[in-house]
């Protein structure tokens, strides 16, 4: 396990992340100033535990969930397969979205005429996906995610949280690999890694920050009662991880 205590952080600008589309997740933490202790402390244990039931019900209910089971194997199980695996599973369903996405918009009337429009299309090449998919979810577009697991990762942060955890390719994606996987992306992020370990974020600037690792803690996307209620649990969750650092 890493002792999150003795990291060095560095200066970059902050990730901004969308964990349903494959956009890459850029690094901030100077990862190899951790250091890795043997075993798991009761308080490292106790920051999984509340990360992971803070993420109850927001991503996902369940390690196995997938966002789009139609582009895995029919009945993949993401804890019985190992991170590479996940990995690859999720890079070949993000192409073949991708793909599918393209010809989608290249396709033609029975009359020969294209059936986006020129606006339609540009549209598309100037949002991000969840704006075009709902815009065309009914017409057949799909958001390009592979995301999987309790935490709903895409391929990206996958690679960006194994980083800092110790956590192989040949590890099996199970719940506690997830919940360090979890933990380490959470810490990826400088502004929250600042206000875990007190050196001068605040627990707003912190939840403010959250919703680009985890797009289900985004303000913006719920409505006012259910944005204040998890934005209450965000909040309670960060300051329970902050007074159990080490």
């Amino acid at each position: 396990m890493l002792d999150f205590t003795k990291f060095k952080k560095v200066e970059t600008k902050e990730a901004v992340h969308s964990p349903r589309t494959e956009d890459p997740l850029k690094s901030e933490v100077d990862f190899t100033k951790f250091k890795k202790v043997a075993g798991d402390s009761e308080k490292t244990l106790k920051r999984r535990s509340l990360l992971s039931d803070a993420m109850t019900g927001v991503e996902s209910n369940s390690i196995n969930d997938l966002f789009d089971p139609s582009v895995f194997p029919t009945n993949y199980k993401v804890s019985e397969n190992t991170v590479a695996d996940v990995i690859a599973k999720g890079e070949e369903a993000s192409k073949a979205i991708n793909k599918a996405n393209t010809n989608l918009f290249n396709s033609k009337n029975d009359d020969g005429t294209d059936k986006f429009t020129a606006e339609e299309k540009e549209f598309k090449g100037v949002n991000d996906a969840r704006a075009v998919y709902n815009r065309f979810k009914d017409r057949g577009y799909k958001i390009p995610s592979s995301a999987a697991g309790t935490y709903q990762f895409i391929t990206p942060s996958i690679k960006q949280a194994m980083k800092g955890s110790g956590i192989k390719g040949t590890d099996i994606l199970n719940k506690d690999t997830q919940d360090k996987l979890a933990m380490s992306l959470l810490m990826s992020n400088q502004t929250i890694s600042s206000f875990l370990n007190g050196e001068g974020a605040t627990v707003e600037q912190a939840y403010e920050n959250l919703g680009g690792i985890w797009e289900g803690y985004s303000y913006d996307i719920h409505g006012k009662a259910k944005a204040d209620k998890l934005k209450a649990r965000a909040i309670k969750m960060l300051k329970g991880i902050k007074s159990n650092m080490e």
